[in-house]
């Protein structure tokens, strides 16, 4: 039973990770082009 509630708590983790990498390490990468473009 332990080993399966720690098997859930990792795959949440995993997803939470990597909502938050796509939505926040993305958007510095965009604006950083977007202001390097503005500059020129």
């Amino acid at each position: 039973m332990w080993i399966l509630l720690l098997e859930v708590c990792v795959a949440l983790g995993l997803l939470v990770f990597l909502v938050w990498w796509t939505m926040f390490h993305g958007r510095t990468r965009r604006k950083n082009r977007h202001r390097n473009r503005g500059k020129h």
